[in-house]
């Protein structure tokens, strides 16, 4: 995958060690309020970003990192997750994650998302901006979606459908079985 995340905007600061500035030149900027920018640099210094655009001027003594051929993005991915398929996980009705049967190739994140999930803001506001949501259950899960963490309707979080197809591979281990803990033991003579 051509994405250069927040990941690198996160290891920003460590390299700021050394320089206490560094840009981040030639990506594909996804910013938080205005239009994407097709080939622009990113300036952190202090560990804040303190500057974005297309043109923007490098100060003397950074750090560069060339982005080019990568997409930046402000905010930290989640990788795989329910994230906007499950909004309490003890209430069956609210849990939108897996289809019946073992084989589901046809079954499609992005169509069960809710827009409105209560979790959604909890998770922006700690940083997170884009997830992978994606199906689970069954041998073949479904298809995954990514989606951004702002928008309204199912159509506007989405950025990219589908990502992936999730299967799960079975181990060959019998299933742990809880209720066994509670058993008296077998007595032996």
């Amino acid at each position: 995958m051509k994405a250069l995340g927040f990941a690198l905007l996160m290891l920003a600061p460590a390299v700021a060690g050394a320089a206490d500035t560094v840009a981040i030149r030639g990506g594909r900027i996804v910013t938080v309020s205005g239009p994407v920018i097709e080939k622009g640099t990113v300036v952190v210094s202090g560990g804040k970003i303190t500057a974005v655009g297309p043109s923007v001027e490098i100060p003397g003594g950074a750090t560069v990192i060339d982005a080019t051929g990568q997409t930046v993005y402000p905010g930290l991915i989640d990788g795989l997750t329910t994230l906007g398929l499950v909004e309490i996980g003890s209430v069956a009705a609210s849990v939108d994650t897996t289809e019946t049967g073992d084989v589901n190739p046809h079954a499609e994140a992005w169509i069960a998302v809710n827009p409105h999930s209560e979790l959604l803001p909890v998770a922006r506001a700690n940083g997170i901006t884009a997830a992978l949501a994606a199906p689970a259950g069954g041998l073949i899960s479904g298809q995954s979606a990514l989606l951004r963490l702002a928008g309204t309707t199912p159509e506007a979080l989405t950025v990219k459908t589908p990502v992936a197809m999730h299967m799960v591979y079975p181990t060959g281990r019998p299933v742990f079985d809880l209720s066994r803990l509670f058993e008296e033991p077998e007595l032996k003579t």
